[in-house]
Formats: C-alpha cells, structure tokens, sequence
C-alpha cells in the first residue's frame, strides 16, 4: 500500500467532503504521485497540491501550463503558513520542469484574494447565457449519448479538441483527461450529448449537470445555431426542466471570474506576445518590470477577456 497517497486521500476527505465514488475516480485516474506536493509533520502529510500538467493555447500557440488541483490543509494546521510553503515548492518545481504559465480555480470566492497575494490574478471568467425551452423545430441530426464506453469516444474528443483550438487562448484537454472526465459524468448521473449529421459526423458536443435543480451546461460546442438550439432543447427534456444556464464563453461587460493564473516564464511568454502583438507600446524591457499580476493580465488578455477555462476536474 502507498501510505503517502493513502495519507493524502484521507486529507482530502477531511478537507472537501467529496463522495467517495469521486474520489476514488481522483485517486485512480488523475492523481500522479510525481505530481504531489506535500509537507509532512510527525510521519503525516498535513499539506497537499498537485500540479497536473496541462497545454493552453495562446495565439495559435501551444504553451505548458501546470494546474494546482485538490490545494488543502488539515484544519488542525491551518494558520502555520503551510500552502504558502508548498506554493513555493511547486513554484519552483514547475519552473524548474520548464513550464510557462500556473493556473487554478479556487474553491472559494475569499480565495481569490489569497492567492492573488502569491502571484495569481484572475484571467479567466465566464458569462451566463439562458435559455428557455421551446417547440420550435431544430436540426434534424442525430443526438446520442457520449460515455468513456462509447466506441466512438475518441472521435468525440477530436470534435472536442479540435473546437478548443480554434479559440484565443484556450485549456486544452488530453485524451485520457476527455475520458476521465466522461466518467465523472457518468458517476453522477449527469449529461454528455453529442449530436451527428446523417454521416454520423459531429455537429454538436454538450457537457450538463444539475446543481440545486437547476441545469448548468458546463461546456457547449457546435457546428452552427440550429445544432446549439437541439442540444439545449434535448438538455432541458432529459432533465425535465423548462430553463437552461450555459457557463458561455465570457462575453463584456457581464462576466464572472472563474479562474486565475500566473506566468511563470516571463522571458519566453513576452517574447512571444510582442511577436503577436508588434502594434503595442511595450518594449520586452518595460515589461519585465511589471509585477506579476500586471504582467499575466496583460499577456492573457484580461482586459478582452479572451481566455477560457472548462471541465477542470477537482
């Protein structure tokens, strides 16, 4: 037995009264024990973050992002400065593993300003989009549920990802990552539709829970309106409700924030964002002198809000 990723699993427990049945999905499929970060007082880990490697696209570009996932602290230790001690083990480890830029979510809105103080600034938000149920007839395509035993999950993916890289500056997603998190959909009851044209080729890809009754799309791809209109028409049949709240891609000047982000490379990420933007009044210098939190709002483009972050697992 791993008594380190027992140890862990128990924090996690005592920190996020996960369901079980999650986090034994975390624990199998996405923790990584040469990921974790722990600090450990009397033989226990009192202290855990992981750092799971992702890519984001920026400018058509692919750079490494190292997402912090499942950050706690046993409540018995609190106040010591311990994640503020394993931020800056992971600081440097990623540095060190050459990733670009950090990324996280925090779990809770007084966190924001939290990790703010250590380098963090919120780059990327969300806008809610409603809709209401209606008659009106819609694309005549196929709609299917998509799951991990989908013959066809890997052509569900490659929609998928093919959709996340036509954006801005976009998370994007692995194989394995689409899979687990189709199996987190499943594990709760929740939705994954995709839709197909009489070829059987994609149209459409949906991801859509309820939380509190209500219907959260969480993730919502498509060829053109029509097939948009028949996934969201199906979302509220399957789910008997008659309203609908997609977490859109953020769109001025109604947006949310949602997640928050540091560059870590700066030499390379200002290198390349003069190369894209050669119009601007920055010189690499001028820029090297800005604070961490100017820097990555500006190089991410906050003020356009033109990042996106969805289906983080944790």
């Amino acid at each position: 037995m791993n008594n380190r990723k027992e140890q862990i699993k128990e924090l996690w427990r005592r920190c996020f009264h996960d369901p079980e049945d999650f986090i034994t999905l975390y624990f199998d499929r996405v923790f990584k024990e040469e990921q974790a970060y722990t600090i450990e007082r009397d033989g226990r880990v009192v202290s855990f973050l992981q750092v799971i490697p992702y890519t984001l696209i920026w400018h058509g570009r692919e750079i490494r992002m190292g997402y912090i996932s499942g950050a706690c602290t046993d409540p018995r230790e609190r106040g010591k400065g311990l994640m503020r001690e394993l931020l800056e083990k992971a600081f440097t480890g990623m540095r060190r593993e050459g990733y670009d830029i950090t990324g996280l979510i925090p779990a809770e809105p007084w966190l924001f300003d939290y990790y703010r103080a250590h380098g963090y600034t919120e780059v990327f938000d969300y806008s809610w989009e409603t809709y209401l149920l209606s008659d009106e007839e819609t694309d005549t395509g196929t709609i299917k549920p998509v799951s991990s035993e989908s013959e066809d999950w890997e052509k569900w993916y490659h929609y998928f990802d093919s959709h996340l890289r036509r954006r801005t500056c976009s998370v994007l997603h692995t194989p394995e990552d689409f899979k687990t998190n189709l199996m987190e959909f499943e594990r709760s009851e929740d939705l994954v539709a995709g839709m197909e044209d009489r070829q059987g080729n994609p149209t459409g890809l949906l991801f859509a829970v309820v939380d509190e009754k209500e219907v959260i799309i969480k993730e919502l791809i498509y060829n053109n309106t029509s097939a948009k209109k028949a996934l969201l028409q199906h979302t509220c049949r399957f789910f008997h409700q008659e309203k609908a709240l997609w977490k859109a891609a953020p769109l001025l000047p109604d947006t949310h924030r949602l997640g928050m982000a540091m560059v870590l490379n700066r030499k390379k990420m200002i290198a390349q964002w003069l190369e894209v933007h050669p119009e601007q009044p920055f010189t690499a210098e001028t820029l090297e002198q800005m604070d961490d939190n100017t820097l990555t709002t500006l190089l991410m483009g906050y003020a356009e809000r033109e990042a996106i972050m969805s289906l983080m697992l944790d």
